[in-house]
């Protein structure tokens, strides 16, 4: 009879120590286990120790693994940096195929003498006007829609680099 609350403690001391254990915990465990057995040269130790070793290490790769997957798929992965590789090349794309229309449109309309003239005036109105000034509506949005201020700033110094002098785009901004 005085046996059992002792084991019965002795049981609940290794649940709860149970609870705030890894997996990779548990993994460091059997492996010590493991090699103590390979010591003692005890086979079926060894068999039993190797296999709950082999299965810990094989969920732990997986759910890294899984982990790793998911976070490629959703995009969380991304750094900042190469978010914002991404957005330079976005708004790259996004000017050739505005400088592509405004060579187009240039060579049809009439009233100026030179069409490299009228390229130059309608530039950053089309290029701020399409391409960047959608922005100014987001960068100060709350919910859904809002961008983070690094996200802004990659924007903004990007339209500068296309516009020169994009201020008054951003005049509604920060």
């Amino acid at each position: 009879m005085g046996f059992q609350p002792k084991a019965k403690a002795r049981a609940k001391r290794a649940k709860a120590s149970m609870k705030e254990k890894t997996a990779e915990d548990f993994r460091d465990h059997y492996r010590r286990r493991l090699d103590e057995a390979v010591e003692i040269n005890d086979t079926e130790g060894v068999k039993f120790w190797n296999e709950h070793y082999l299965k810990i290490d094989e969920s732990i790769r997986k759910t890294e693994l899984h982990a790793k997957k998911l976070g490629l798929e959703d995009g969380t992965t991304l750094s900042r940096t190469e978010v914002e590789r991404i957005m330079r090349a976005v708004f790259y794309a996004g000017n050739a195929c505005v400088q592509g229309q405004l060579t187009s449109i240039c060579e049809q309309l009439v009233g100026f003498d030179n069409p490299g003239d009228l390229y130059h005036a309608l530039k950053p109105a089309i290029v701020g006007g399409r391409l960047f000034s959608g922005f100014d509506k987001v960068m100060n949005t709350k919910g859904a829609p809002s961008l983070p201020d690094w996200v802004v700033d990659c924007v903004q110094l990007e339209a500068k680099q296309y516009l020169g002098n994009s201020e008054a785009l951003w005049a509604k901004g920060k």
